[in-house]
């Protein structure tokens, strides 16, 4: 129905928008294609403004469908002025042919298709080959692959009938939008019934395509996953050490520990779990390091992970006691040329008394560095964006503290003084720390935030002054005309 109407809207020559509404609905779609359409998206990701902190090129999509649906309201306009069918037809023929090539290669798809694609031939082929391979009767051999030649001849009737459906459905709202055009044209229906009728259809097809992904069943809160929260005899162990740590949880694997659930989350801090926004560079500790386990000790101690839960409960309970904590003094800095270097680096270091930097970090504030065995440094309170930290030092050190390092938005004090994060051991942070006693305190403030703020209220604020205006207009034509 939308789609419809919206070509017949682009026919609409009256219509101003029409040019740049199509032109960004094509350009959409250009962006919506991603990896399909490498070298144009490529360009767009590296050189457009903001363009990289979309999840997925697929979101974009969102803008033809609002535009498509602001050309169907044009179209629907247009069609409700109509006064005879031969004059509608000649007015829209670009329209209609636009609709019936649609029609034509859909159908021609459907009559031509085998709806296998080379991935089903080849699983058929390859079950084919280990059955027969290993079952030299034929008889007894068919009656394994027989099954699975029915799976994929089932797959292919349900690929037609989706077609089958669909194209039948389009063709029902085309005769149905003919009869409500006819009776409109013939006077035996007013333009109200009219658009009453078009969007009673248009309801029924959205609707009707909706409940293909949110069906009733989906609208009630379901309670079958509740006692997966439940504390387990692990759970409760780990939470009589009520010190600040980290798990690993690699009950199912190192790598389902990154890229599978993250239940444990639920409970624990755990240094794994999945997330799609996840920060490149840990995405590279995870690929060069973690996958290593257990042969990735450093990474493991300078992100505070004091307990590796495997499933044995008399082993899981055991604390790393290499765990180096929430924050720690270094004795000594190791450069490196470049990030690679640096990662290279932590397969074998001691984190505890070396922090790896690359050459590009490097900073005046790293001179002169001392030693103070008798220092100390602890967390005093963790609230997500503001961290705060006590310490006291006779000399000036270099303090490693097992949080991501992220420039976009951090922001270290010293006694309310700010004062520069240095990016050590490829993801943590490290603060030069002057001598004396000192409140050391992160808060995550990005100036992206505020900004956006401050645009919201602006806006907010000329969005209302402009309805105070039309309103405050309105009522004076409304007042001059009485």
């Amino acid at each position: 129905m939308i789609c419809l109407l919206a070509f017949i809207g682009f026919s609409v020559k009256s219509n101003p928008h029409r040019i740049w509404i199509a032109a960004s609905i094509i350009l959409s779609c250009l962006l919506a294609a991603g990896s399909y359409l490498k070298g144009f998206n490529l360009f767009v990701l590296e050189h457009v403004p903001f363009y990289n902190k979309f999840r997925a090129p697929s979101m974009i999509m969102v803008i033809p469908t609002l535009l498509m649906g602001i050309m169907a309201l044009y179209g629907a306009e247009a069609l409700s002025k109509e006064d005879s069918f031969s004059g509608f037809v000649k007015k829209y023929k670009t329209s209609l042919t636009l609709v019936g090539l649609m029609f034509i290669a859909v159908l021609a798809i459907y009559f031509n298709s085998e709806f296998k694609n080379e991935e089903d031939k080849q699983k058929l082929a390859q079950w084919s080959q280990m059955v027969t391979s290993q079952i030299k009767d034929p008889a007894a051999a068919a009656a394994y692959i027989t099954p699975a030649n029915d799976l994929f001849n089932a797959l292919v009737t349900d690929r037609k009938g989706l077609i089958e459906s669909d194209i039948t459905k389009a063709l029902l709202y085309l005769i149905l939008i003919g009869a409500l055009l006819f009776l409109s044209i013939k006077k035996i229906i007013n333009q109200t019934i009219f658009f009453i009728g078009l969007g009673v259809l248009a309801m029924i097809d959205l609707f009707s395509l909706n409940t293909k992904y949110l069906k009733s069943e989906n609208f009630i809160e379901s309670t079958e996953n509740e006692a997966a929260f439940n504390l387990t005899p692990l759970d409760i162990a780990l939470k009589k050490d009520t010190n600040n740590y980290r798990v690993l949880d690699i009950r199912n694997g190192i790598q389902s520990a990154f890229n599978g659930g993250a239940l444990i989350a639920y409970h624990h801090k755990t240094v794994g779990g999945y997330n799609p926004a996840k920060l490149s560079i840990y995405q590279d500790l995870i690929e060069n390091q973690w996958y290593k386990f257990p042969n990735c000790m450093p990474t493991l101690n300078m992100l505070n992970t004091k307990y590796v839960i495997s499933g044995n409960l008399a082993t899981d309970t055991i604390a790393n006691k290499e765990a180096l904590g929430n924050v720690w003094f270094v004795k000594g800095v190791q450069y490196q040329k470049d990030a690679a270097s640096v990662m290279k680096a932590l397969d074998n270091f001691n984190p505890k008394d070396t922090a790896i930097i690359e050459e590009k970090d490097k900073m005046a504030d790293l001179n002169n560095l001392e030693q103070d065995s008798a220092a100390s440094i602890q967390l005093i309170k963790n609230n997500n964006d503001d961290i705060l930290y006590t310490a006291n030092t006779s000399k000036k050190q270099l303090a490693v503290f097992s949080e991501i390092y992220y420039n976009l938005g951090w922001k270290a004090y010293i006694d309310n003084k700010e004062t520069p994060i240095v990016k050590v051991n490829y993801v943590l942070r490290g603060l030069v720390v002057p001598a004396g006693k000192h409140e050391i305190r992160f808060e995550f403030r990005p100036s992206s935030i505020d900004l956006s703020k401050k645009a919201s209220g602006i806006a907010s604020i000329l969005l209302w002054a402009l309805i105070v205006f039309v309103g405050f207009k309105a009522f004076k034509q409304k007042q001059a005309s009485a």
